[in-house]
């Protein structure tokens, strides 16, 4: 990840860059073009900021993830810390069935 926002801002900029003299000369434009010019700029920024929320939310599930991994792994290595516990307080006898 990291690179959707990156790529959402790219294709803004090329946009832009391909259509200067609309972007900037709006006085010889007609309303319906000055309409779609809107429209596409707000398609834009609308495509940046859900780019930036699905980052923000990956990167949440992931450190959630990480976090969950983490205390899984406290987990088991306490009760294998408890279990040779158990046998060393046991003379390192290991019960039958074990």
């Amino acid at each position: 990840m990291g690179s959707l926002v990156q790529a959402a801002q790219t294709a803004y900029q090329e946009w832009k860059d391909t259509n200067p003299a609309s972007i900037t000369d709006w006085q010889s434009m007609t309303d319906a073009e000055v309409a779609a010019m809107f429209r596409q700029d707000q398609v834009y920024q609308q495509a940046i900021k859900d780019a930036q929320a699905i980052e923000d939310s990956f990167y949440a599930a992931r450190t959630q993830a990480f976090a969950d991994f983490e205390s899984a792994h406290v987990a088991a290595r306490s009760a294998l810390q408890t279990t040779w516990q158990g046998y060393e307080d046991d003379m390192f006898t290991i019960p039958a069935g074990v």
